[in-house]
């Protein structure tokens, strides 16, 4: 099962509709708006624990480590609370950076966290209030793009927003409704229902986001995906390196006679062990969720 999936809005309400967490259904359907009430406040009291405080440290030296030369910008999408900002603020003293997210109790908590650093980070760091995915922000300026820990809500407003922007590309919809009817062959598939609108759906929406986070991008930019996983992506089933693979935009490999728009230059993943990945345990309550950690995805502009 890709994880990356079940943060998408149709994924997670059948999951918790299943669970009778109407009340939750209830404010995901909300969408950006949801992280300015319950979702936002279960979301900082989540990822300000020791096992999150250690995986965006640990994120920050690795992307430090990859990093040869100090990137002139930096933007984290979806930036929430900061949790990524500061650590990587830290390690490129030198670098500008944008933090952009949709919810402004989360951009306030942000605020909040880069002035408990003692200096002027307002100088270094500029915090922008939109619904992602934007195509109207500013196009090719960044050397780096962080998307980590995604959890970005289709809201009820946001259709149109989504197919001026890629939703309905004739060869990308064929070849995600030929990924979204598949079945891996011999391997139990734990999807959170067996519903292949919700796949098409959930990955033709993933691929409208990565479409917007290269078009930030500078010509041979580096996107930086960290995301929840049970596994290293290596290990895992074909069609699920395809379907990730596909909603990044990095796919190379034709599906049934079609070839998806291709984005990204895949370049490395590397597979960390955390609790973090109990965060997807919080929104599905399926003990199989509660084992892993998260990827950290290397991908390059084309």
């Amino acid at each position: 099962m890709s994880l990356k999936l079940s943060i998408y809005l149709d994924g997670i309400s059948d999951m918790f509709m299943k669970r009778g967490q109407t009340d939750l259904i209830h404010e995901l359907t909300l969408g950006t708006e949801a992280y300015n009430g319950k979702v936002g406040r279960w979301w900082k009291q989540l990822s300000n624990n020791r096992p999150h405080a250690y995986a965006y440290s640990n994120i920050a030296n690795d992307i430090h480590s990859f990093l040869q030369n100090n990137p002139k910008l930096v933007i984290d999408y979806a930036c929430g609370s900061g949790n990524l900002l500061v650590p990587l603020l830290n390690r490129f003293p030198e670098c500008r950076f944008t933090g952009i997210d949709g919810s402004a109790f989360m951009l306030e908590l942000a605020k909040k966290r880069l002035k408990r650093l003692g200096t002027n980070s307002s100088q270094w760091v500029e915090l922008i209030r939109t619904e992602l995915p934007d195509f109207t922000l500013p196009q090719g300026k960044a050397d780096v793009i962080v998307f980590c820990f995604p959890q970005i809500l289709w809201g009820s407003t946001d259709q149109q927003r989504y197919y001026e922007n890629g939703y309905r590309n004739e060869e990308d919809a064929a070849v995600a409704q030929f990924l979204a009817a598949s079945r891996n062959p011999n391997v139990e598939d734990i999807t959170v229902a067996d519903d292949v609108q919700m796949w098409l759906d959930s990955l033709l929406r993933g691929k409208v986001v990565s479409r917007n986070l290269h078009g930030l991008l500078k010509k041979g930019g580096i996107c930086i995906r960290v995301e929840y996983a049970k596994t290293e992506r290596a290990k895992l089933a074909e069609l699920e390196q395809y379907r990730l693979a596909f909603e990044e935009g990095s796919l190379e490999t034709s599906m049934n006679g079609r070839k998806a728009e291709k984005l990204f230059n895949f370049i490395s993943s590397t597979y960390f062990r955390s609790k973090v990945m109990e965060d997807v345990y919080h929104q599905t309550r399926d003990g199989t969720d509660r084992k892993g950690g998260y990827s950290i995805t290397l991908l390059e502009t084309m």
